[in-house]
């Protein structure tokens, strides 16, 4: 064994309730080995701490340890197996690394270890790389591994961040050398997974490629995150380098982060190329999904952005647009860009050049453009272009000509707009106004509501029976012999509530635009009457039920509408009707009394028979072993309210009036607090009988109405 560094420490700490103290320590860093396996270890030595007053050593209290070390490191070199691997220990804090080569197969992990609260905290990473094993389709498996954490979540805002760096998520799970990468991977590690009670992630790795030759690699990893609610998340890294990996013309790589998230109902994926080129050019650009089926229900999915018009939904990242530059560097520089998106409502997608190049004083500088949104049936098109070019000294424009359009078709096909030209310091533009092409308007199918409406109304799936919150149905209601509006007639449990949805067309609204085409017949459905067993219900006990519909396929829009409307919005799609409804049928009265038996002096005397009273019965029901059983007790139900009680917090949807645009005064004359479609279909409707209050009136949210 060798020492290969040594020190000394004194260090002077704050005074105690017995006075100053003094720490003293000796430390050395050594190495050795043992047969074919080599060892370094740093930091260890002993340590002595002295402090002033009463101690062991009268006015001084003298104490000497051991002082563990803050690493260690092995080498292995035994034959078929080499590697190495390296511990390190910071204040109950320990992140490791290894590093094997094993007849072939490389083997690499590394791990964190936090000790430091009242429990601990593990994330580890292990991966094994092999020659390639081929699969179907030309693929090839390259590697096997995967990622356990104890008491740890996935950060995916972290993830994300990552995604949208130059690093990205690089080796992540198959570092080339891990010994080398020790201390990045590992704080990366706690970064991305980060201590979280309570809370496991588990899942497994793989790398391949595809190809003969291999042009296409990548890795994937899917985590689950437990207990629930529970998460998935899929964090991938491809490469492609086309038409062979030692001649790429094209090199794209590509960072991938989706999740699937139970409890919140809502999925996502974000992706982001980076170190990117094509013919040498760098290329760039983040691509982003989201999806929520829970409350509100929305998706977008967008390559590059949206078009500059367009509101994204909540919590949508900002994008950088799919970009290419060619040139060499900022002179001669010509850039291009583009996006496509795609939403509920809308199909959207742009691209533009952008020119510069200079030559002593003079620069010119130009650019083309258009931002496009398409309908598909009827097939309709709108889109904004524009193109221009300067010759400047400096900044000043010398010359000039820009061109600025709307085109919308077709038939016919309509162009707007203007051109300009620019000598020194005049502009002169001519307006442009152009219809070509068929003056016929495109033939709008007709589409029959009703037939669908009804089919979906018959279908057993629009019924349902959900007992109260806090009870749990005891047996399950097999369908009864006969006719009924759902097909068999349905056996429902006395508490539940009974509701029908449909998903066709909302109910209580005029339907304008439906299935790509226009309505026929009627287009406006509500329920006007519910009967059970006969029986006419009271319209108080019949409660809407409301469900998310997008708006887009029910309301003839304008291109600004469906920019600027969200995605989906909720609107009534049935009705439900509750426990208040049940009639009882005739009864059947049974009486509930014991045999009394007295057995004394070894003699059975039968006694007056005993007849429980009500309070006795209910109390004993109360405490029966049903009553008591876990089932319903356990959980988060253990602290839930009595089934049927109100609840503490209600949280009620955004509603919106129609308001003055001047002072924001409500017109509930017009309309009461809505749903945004409902307000938006009651100010169309005024509009249409009073065009002048175009400008003065507006849909804005209630709470931001004057008082």
């Amino acid at each position: 064994m060798e020492v290969t560094e040594a020190s000394v420490a004194l260090r002077k700490f704050p005074p105690s309730s017995g006075g100053p103290s003094l720490s003293l320590t000796a430390a050395m860093t050594c190495r050795g080995s043992l047969g074919p396996v080599s060892f370094s270890l740093a930091g260890a030595g002993l340590e002595m701490r002295l402090a002033f007053g009463t101690g062991n050593l009268g006015p001084l209290d003298v104490g000497v340890g051991f002082k563990p070390p803050t690493g260690l490191s092995l080498g292995l070199d035994a034959g078929p197996v080499q590697g190495g691997g390296y511990l390190r220990h910071e204040a109950g804090r320990y992140a490791g690394a290894l590093a094997l080569d094993v007849v072939g197969v490389a083997v690499g992990a590394y791990g964190l270890l936090d000790a430091r609260g009242p429990g601990y905290s593990l994330a580890a990473v292990i991966a094994a790389g092999f020659r390639p094993v081929p699969l179907p389709l030309g693929f090839t498996l390259e590697g096997v591994g995967g990622l356990i954490g104890i008491h740890r979540r996935v950060d995916t805002e972290a993830l994300r961040g990552a995604v949208r760096t130059a690093a990205g998520m690089a080796e992540l799970f198959f570092p080339a050398d891990p010994m080398a990468q020790a201390e990045r991977l590992t704080t990366e590690l706690g970064r991305y997974f980060p201590a979280a009670e309570g809370r496991h992630v588990f899942g497994p790795a793989v790398k391949f490629g595809w190809g003969n030759p291999t042009v296409v690699r990548g890795t994937v990893a899917v985590l689950l995150e437990l207990p629930a609610p529970a998460r998935v998340v899929v964090l991938g890294t491809m490469t492609a380098k086309l038409p062979t990996e030692e001649q790429a013309i094209v090199d794209l790589t590509m960072d991938v982060v989706g999740e699937v998230d139970v409890g919140q109902k809502r999925a996502a994926v974000d992706a982001s190329l980076r170190s990117s080129t094509i013919a040498g050019f760098p290329i760039t650009g983040d691509l982003a999904a989201r999806l929520c089926w829970g409350n509100p229900r929305s998706f977008a999915l967008a390559i590059g952005g949206f078009h500059s018009q367009f509101r994204p939904p909540a919590e949508f990242p900002t994008l950088r647009r799919v970009r290419i530059e060619l040139g060499s560097g900022d002179d001669p520089r010509l850039d291009a860009e583009g996006f496509l998106a795609l939403t509920s409502n809308t199909l959207q997608m742009g691209a533009r050049i952008d020119l510069y190049a200079s030559a002593g004083p003079l620069n010119i500088t130009g650019g083309l453009g258009f931002e496009t949104l398409v309908q598909f049936s009827p097939f309709g098109l709108a889109v904004d272009v524009w193109a221009g070019v300067k010759l400047r000294r400096g900044t000043t424009t010398l010359a000039g000509v820009s061109f600025e359009g709307h085109l919308q078709g077709p038939k016919p096909w309509r162009i707007d707009g203007k051109a300009c030209l620019s000598l020194w310091f005049v502009e002169l533009c001519v307006p442009i106004h152009v219809t070509f092409g068929s003056g016929a308007p495109v033939a709008v199918p007709d589409r029959a509501i009703w037939p669908a409406l009804r089919a979906a109304v018959e279908a057993p799936a629009a019924w349902a029976a959900e007992v109260p919150g806090g009870l749990t149905a005891a047996i399950v209601a097999g369908p009864e012999e006969g006719a009924g509006v759902a097909g068999p007639a349905r056996r429902v449990d006395p508490c539940a509530t009974l509701s029908m949805t449909q998903q066709v067309v909302p109910l209580a609204r005029r339907i304008t635009a439906y299935a790509q085409g226009r309505p026929t017949g009627i287009d406006r459905f509500e329920v006007t009457e519910v009967r059970v067993g006969g029986q006419a219900v009271p319209a108080a006990a019949v409660t809407p039920v409301k469900d998310w519909f997008a708006p887009a396929q029910f309301e003839a829009m304008s291109e600004a509408d469906k920019l600027s409307r969200p995605g989906f919005e909720e609107m009534m799609a049935g009705v439900a009707v509750g426990a208040a409804t049940v009639r009882a049928g005739t009864p059947l009265t049974r009486v509930l009394d014991y045999d009394t038996v007295v057995i004394a002096g070894g003699q059975r005397q039968t006694a007056e028979r005993y007849r429980p009273t009500r309070a006795l019965q209910l109390a004993g029901t109360a405490l029966s072993a049903t009553a008591q059983a876990p089932r319903g007790r356990g959980g988060s139900e253990a602290y839930a309210p009595p089934p049927g009680a109100a609840p503490v917090v209600t949280l009620t949807e955004a509603t919106y009036v129609i308001a003055t645009t001047d002072a924001l005064t409500a017109r509930w004359d017009l309309t009461e607090a809505a749903s945004r479609s409902e307000a938006e279909l009651a100010l169309r409707a005024h509009l249409a009988a009073h065009p002048g209050d175009a400008t003065r009136l507006q849909v804005v949210p209630s709470y931001e109405v004057a008082a």
